[in-house]
Protein backbone atom coordinates (compact mmCIF):
# COMPACT_ATOMS: atom_id res chain seq x y z
CA UNK A 1 0.00 0.00 0.00
CA UNK A 2 2.98 2.20 0.59
CA UNK A 3 5.70 1.60 -1.51
CA UNK A 4 5.48 3.67 -4.52
CA UNK A 5 2.39 5.54 -3.39
CA UNK A 6 1.75 9.05 -3.41
CA UNK A 7 0.93 10.11 0.16
CA UNK A 8 -0.42 13.46 2.04
CA UNK A 9 0.30 13.62 5.51
CA UNK A 10 -1.15 16.71 7.40
CA UNK A 11 0.33 18.31 10.26
CA UNK A 12 3.61 17.44 8.76
CA UNK A 13 5.41 19.92 10.63
CA UNK A 14 6.04 18.15 14.08
CA UNK A 15 4.69 15.32 16.68
CA UNK A 16 3.29 12.45 14.96
CA UNK A 17 3.15 14.11 11.40
CA UNK A 18 7.09 14.35 11.41
CA UNK A 19 7.04 10.69 12.44
CA UNK A 20 4.55 9.65 9.61
CA UNK A 21 6.74 11.23 7.57
CA UNK A 22 10.05 9.83 8.15
CA UNK A 23 8.38 6.32 8.65
CA UNK A 24 6.51 6.14 5.04
CA UNK A 25 9.58 7.24 3.28
CA UNK A 26 11.38 4.37 4.74
CA UNK A 27 8.55 1.49 3.90
CA UNK A 28 9.38 3.14 0.30
CA UNK A 29 6.52 5.88 -0.60
CA UNK A 30 7.49 7.63 -4.06
CA UNK A 31 6.35 10.83 -2.91
CA UNK A 32 5.08 12.91 0.43
CA UNK A 33 3.05 16.07 0.25
CA UNK A 34 4.04 17.89 3.46
CA UNK A 35 1.02 19.91 4.95
CA UNK A 36 1.17 22.54 7.48
CA UNK A 37 1.69 26.03 8.49
CA UNK A 38 4.94 26.40 9.37
CA UNK A 39 7.10 26.20 6.12
CA UNK A 40 10.68 25.80 7.90
CA UNK A 41 9.74 22.83 9.51
CA UNK A 42 8.10 21.07 6.27
CA UNK A 43 11.50 22.22 4.57
CA UNK A 44 13.60 21.01 7.41
CA UNK A 45 11.76 17.59 7.33
CA UNK A 46 11.77 17.10 3.64
CA UNK A 47 15.68 17.73 3.65
CA UNK A 48 15.82 14.59 5.31
CA UNK A 49 14.08 12.15 3.60
CA UNK A 50 14.91 9.67 1.05
CA UNK A 51 12.14 10.16 -1.40
CA UNK A 52 10.65 12.92 -3.23
CA UNK A 53 8.56 15.70 -0.55
CA UNK A 54 7.08 18.40 -1.69
CA UNK A 55 6.16 21.09 0.83
CA UNK A 56 2.46 22.78 1.03
CA UNK A 57 2.96 25.54 3.83
CA UNK A 58 -1.20 25.77 3.80
CA UNK A 59 -3.96 27.08 6.82
CA UNK A 60 -6.47 23.99 6.63
CA UNK A 61 -8.84 26.19 8.86
CA UNK A 62 -9.22 28.37 5.51
CA UNK A 63 -11.80 26.65 3.02
CA UNK A 64 -10.10 28.23 -0.18
CA UNK A 65 -6.59 27.19 0.59
CA UNK A 66 -7.98 23.41 1.37
CA UNK A 67 -9.33 23.14 -1.99
CA UNK A 68 -6.40 24.84 -3.49
CA UNK A 69 -4.63 21.98 -2.33
CA UNK A 70 -6.81 19.07 -3.26
CA UNK A 71 -6.52 20.65 -7.02
CA UNK A 72 -2.74 20.11 -6.74
CA UNK A 73 -2.46 16.94 -5.57
CA UNK A 74 -4.05 13.07 -6.29
CA UNK A 75 -2.99 10.63 -3.65
CA UNK A 76 -2.88 7.34 -3.10
CA UNK A 77 -2.92 7.86 0.67
CA UNK A 78 -4.08 10.79 2.70
CA UNK A 79 -3.09 10.52 6.46
CA UNK A 80 -5.21 12.97 8.09
CA UNK A 81 -3.24 14.01 11.15
CA UNK A 82 -3.50 17.99 11.71
CA UNK A 83 -5.80 18.88 14.88
CA UNK A 84 -5.69 20.39 17.95
CA UNK A 85 -6.77 20.79 21.71
CA UNK A 86 -7.49 23.21 24.39
CA UNK A 87 -7.57 22.72 28.22
CA UNK A 88 -10.12 25.07 29.79
CA UNK A 89 -14.09 25.46 30.26
CA UNK A 90 -16.28 26.62 27.34
CA UNK A 91 -16.86 29.64 28.58
CA UNK A 92 -13.16 31.10 28.29
CA UNK A 93 -12.45 28.97 25.09
CA UNK A 94 -14.20 29.54 21.50
CA UNK A 95 -14.13 26.40 19.89
CA UNK A 96 -14.28 27.73 15.94
CA UNK A 97 -10.91 27.52 14.71
CA UNK A 98 -10.34 23.61 16.54
CA UNK A 99 -13.56 22.68 14.82
CA UNK A 100 -12.45 24.00 11.19
CA UNK A 101 -9.31 21.93 11.63
CA UNK A 102 -10.59 19.09 13.22
CA UNK A 103 -13.72 18.69 11.36
CA UNK A 104 -14.21 20.41 8.64
CA UNK A 105 -10.71 20.56 6.93
CA UNK A 106 -10.30 16.65 7.32
CA UNK A 107 -13.84 16.26 5.68
CA UNK A 108 -13.04 18.16 3.12
CA UNK A 109 -9.80 16.43 2.17
CA UNK A 110 -11.65 13.02 1.91
CA UNK A 111 -14.48 14.13 0.02
CA UNK A 112 -11.67 15.70 -2.14
CA UNK A 113 -9.79 12.76 -2.67
CA UNK A 114 -11.70 10.02 -1.85
CA UNK A 115 -13.82 9.76 -5.32
CA UNK A 116 -10.05 9.45 -7.15
CA UNK A 117 -9.22 6.73 -4.94
CA UNK A 118 -12.65 4.59 -5.66
CA UNK A 119 -12.23 5.35 -9.05
CA UNK A 120 -8.48 3.49 -9.30
CA UNK A 121 -10.04 1.19 -6.69
CA UNK A 122 -6.87 1.64 -4.62
CA UNK A 123 -6.02 3.57 -1.61
CA UNK A 124 -6.27 4.60 2.10
CA UNK A 125 -7.28 7.19 4.34
CA UNK A 126 -6.15 7.34 7.62
CA UNK A 127 -7.91 9.46 10.08
CA UNK A 128 -6.53 10.77 13.43
CA UNK A 129 -9.34 10.49 15.54
CA UNK A 130 -8.43 10.50 19.84
CA UNK A 131 -9.79 8.12 23.00
CA UNK A 132 -10.92 11.32 24.11
CA UNK A 133 -13.55 11.19 21.91
CA UNK A 134 -15.07 8.10 23.44
CA UNK A 135 -15.76 9.85 26.64
CA UNK A 136 -17.30 13.40 27.53
CA UNK A 137 -14.18 15.36 29.20
CA UNK A 138 -15.16 18.46 30.93
CA UNK A 139 -12.30 21.40 30.21
CA UNK A 140 -11.73 19.54 26.38
CA UNK A 141 -15.70 19.82 25.55
CA UNK A 142 -14.95 20.86 22.19
CA UNK A 143 -11.78 18.83 21.68
CA UNK A 144 -13.50 15.73 22.71
CA UNK A 145 -16.90 16.66 20.79
CA UNK A 146 -14.43 16.96 18.03
CA UNK A 147 -12.74 13.71 17.93
CA UNK A 148 -15.99 11.89 18.22
CA UNK A 149 -16.86 12.66 15.00
CA UNK A 150 -13.88 11.50 13.14
CA UNK A 151 -13.90 8.11 15.37
CA UNK A 152 -17.35 7.35 13.97
CA UNK A 153 -17.33 9.33 10.69
CA UNK A 154 -14.29 7.09 10.21
CA UNK A 155 -16.11 4.48 11.04
CA UNK A 156 -19.09 4.80 9.21
CA UNK A 157 -16.92 6.04 6.14
CA UNK A 158 -14.85 2.60 5.95
CA UNK A 159 -18.31 0.65 5.87
CA UNK A 160 -19.70 2.76 3.28
CA UNK A 161 -16.06 1.63 1.28
CA UNK A 162 -16.22 -2.21 1.74
CA UNK A 163 -15.34 -4.09 -1.39
CA UNK A 164 -13.88 -0.79 -3.39
CA UNK A 165 -10.36 -1.48 -2.68
CA UNK A 166 -9.99 1.89 -0.62
CA UNK A 167 -9.18 1.46 3.43
CA UNK A 168 -9.83 3.70 5.67
CA UNK A 169 -8.98 3.17 9.37
CA UNK A 170 -9.13 5.65 12.54
CA UNK A 171 -6.06 5.82 15.17
CA UNK A 172 -7.86 6.87 18.07
CA UNK A 173 -4.53 6.97 20.54
CA UNK A 174 -4.64 8.13 24.31
CA UNK A 175 -1.74 10.53 25.46
CA UNK A 176 0.80 10.57 22.71
CA UNK A 177 4.67 12.39 23.63
CA UNK A 178 4.65 14.68 21.39
CA UNK A 179 4.14 18.80 21.84
CA UNK A 180 0.29 18.21 22.11
CA UNK A 181 -0.47 19.42 26.08
CA UNK A 182 2.49 22.23 25.43
CA UNK A 183 0.01 23.28 23.18
CA UNK A 184 -3.31 23.23 24.86
CA UNK A 185 -2.25 23.87 28.23
CA UNK A 186 1.15 25.82 28.10
CA UNK A 187 3.39 25.40 31.05
CA UNK A 188 1.42 22.92 32.35
CA UNK A 189 1.47 19.59 33.55
CA UNK A 190 1.58 16.56 31.22
CA UNK A 191 -0.17 12.92 31.95
CA UNK A 192 1.67 10.44 33.91
CA UNK A 193 4.41 8.30 31.95
CA UNK A 194 2.59 5.00 32.26
CA UNK A 195 -0.04 6.57 29.91
CA UNK A 196 2.21 8.57 27.18
CA UNK A 197 2.57 6.69 24.03
CA UNK A 198 5.81 6.62 22.06
CA UNK A 199 5.03 8.09 18.25
CA UNK A 200 6.97 6.27 16.67
CA UNK A 201 5.06 2.95 18.31
CA UNK A 202 2.17 4.89 17.49
CA UNK A 203 2.80 5.42 13.72
CA UNK A 204 3.95 2.03 13.18
CA UNK A 205 0.79 0.83 15.15
CA UNK A 206 -1.87 3.02 13.01
CA UNK A 207 -0.02 1.98 9.83
CA UNK A 208 -0.74 -1.80 10.25
CA UNK A 209 -3.79 -1.04 10.68
CA UNK A 210 -4.90 0.91 7.80
CA UNK A 211 -2.81 -1.69 5.88
CA UNK A 212 -5.43 -4.42 7.74
CA UNK A 213 -8.37 -2.08 6.85
CA UNK A 214 -9.33 -2.05 11.03
CA UNK A 215 -12.07 0.05 11.84
CA UNK A 216 -11.07 1.76 14.89
CA UNK A 217 -7.27 0.92 16.44
CA UNK A 218 -6.23 1.89 19.76
CA UNK A 219 -2.06 1.46 19.91
CA UNK A 220 -2.06 1.20 23.64
CA UNK A 221 -3.35 -1.68 26.18
CA UNK A 222 -3.74 0.25 29.51
CA UNK A 223 -5.91 2.65 27.33
CA UNK A 224 -7.60 0.09 25.80
CA UNK A 225 -8.68 -1.02 28.66
CA UNK A 226 -9.81 2.03 29.74
CA UNK A 227 -11.96 2.54 27.61
CA UNK A 228 -13.54 -1.57 27.54
CA UNK A 229 -13.83 -0.92 31.22
CA UNK A 230 -15.81 2.47 30.32
CA UNK A 231 -18.44 0.23 28.09
CA UNK A 232 -19.38 -1.51 31.31
CA UNK A 233 -18.91 0.71 34.12
CA UNK A 234 -22.46 2.37 35.72
CA UNK A 235 -23.10 5.96 33.70
CA UNK A 236 -22.73 7.73 37.49
CA UNK A 237 -19.47 6.25 37.91
CA UNK A 238 -17.91 7.48 34.32
CA UNK A 239 -19.43 11.16 34.99
CA UNK A 240 -18.16 11.07 38.41
CA UNK A 241 -14.79 10.38 37.00
CA UNK A 242 -14.57 12.72 34.54
CA UNK A 243 -16.17 15.39 36.77
CA UNK A 244 -12.66 14.52 38.90
CA UNK A 245 -10.39 14.32 35.54
CA UNK A 246 -11.66 17.54 34.27
CA UNK A 247 -10.83 19.04 38.11
CA UNK A 248 -7.45 18.02 37.31
CA UNK A 249 -7.08 19.27 34.19
CA UNK A 250 -8.22 22.78 35.11
CA UNK A 251 -5.23 22.39 37.82
CA UNK A 252 -3.09 21.67 34.69
CA UNK A 253 -3.50 25.30 33.42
Amino acid sequence: MYSGSTIVITGASAGLGAVFARELAARGAKQLVLVARRKERLEALAAELPCDAVVEAVDLTEPDAVASLIQRHSPDVLVNNAGFGTIGPVLKNSAMKMIDLNIRALTQLVEGWLPGMVERGRGGILNVGSTAGMVATPQMAAYAGSKAYVNLYTDALRTELLGTGVHCTCLAPGPVATEFFEVAAPGGMKPPGFVMQAPEATVRWSLRALQKNRAITIPSLPIWLAIWSRKYSPEWMVRMFMRIYGSTLVSMT
